[in-house]
């Protein structure tokens, strides 16, 4: 399965979401929460998470990004 040991936990799942400026086509948002910049992409890059990626891809449009410092 995934291995959530790799992260802290998720901080934002869904939930009201206005855009105020810009363009942001989605209908909700997840950020989730790592100890570091390395453990994200450890988590990302895990044979685990790389197996459901199709699955993803298939039932969801978005970005996957990191940010430092959040």
């Amino acid at each position: 399965g995934n291995d959530c040991r790799l992260w802290r936990k998720i901080l934002v799942r869904g939930g009201a979401l206005t855009v105020l400026e810009g363009d942001w086509n989605l209908p909700r948002a997840v950020v989730i929460e790592f100890p570091n910049r390395e453990a994200a992409e450890a988590w990302y890059h895990s044979p685990e998470y790389q197996k459901i990626i199709p699955l993803r891809l298939n039932s969801t449009t978005g970005n996957f990004v990191i940010v430092d410092g959040v």
